[in-house]
């Protein structure tokens, strides 16, 4: 009788569950509250060499909805590895981040943003390619 009423109230919680999610709007409200389902919002990346330095500044929208940053090297363009975490601030609205290192060969790097929402929605930077010269900027 206990396993019967375990499998039943677990199956009521998923119903739930997947009645709430399915109430939501485009715009991520659901039940007059607001849910962070939108993805991050990035409104610049960049990247130069300064000083055998590589490095990276961008500017996201809503900070509010970011959670943390993966910023990604590759030196072929297509594996990646994680070369920093960078967690967002408190703050709402437009916010600046930025990520440096020492750049010791001449070979290009390639570098990307891995973005997380709240939601731990996933959403990916244009890649970009920074060469260095041996030569101070």
């Amino acid at each position: 009788m206990k396993k019967i009423i375990a499998v039943c109230f677990t199956l009521c919680s998923l119903y739930f569950h997947q009645k709430a999610f399915s109430q939501h709007n485009d715009t991520g409200i659901a039940n007059g509250s607001s849910v962070s389902i939108l993805p991050v919002n990035l409104i610049s990346f960049e990247g130069k060499l300064n000083n055998n330095k590589a490095l990276l500044q961008w500017l996201i929208d809503k900070n509010e909805t970011a959670y943390r940053f993966d910023v990604e090297r590759s030196t072929d363009g297509i594996n990646f590895t994680i070369a920093a975490l960078v967690f967002t601030s408190e703050k709402n609205g437009n916010e600046n981040y930025m990520f440096y290192e020492n750049l010791n060969n001449k070979r290009k790097v390639y570098y990307r943003l891995k973005m997380y929402n709240k939601s731990q929605s996933i959403n990916y930077s244009k890649t970009l390619v920074i060469q260095n010269t041996g030569k101070a900027n």
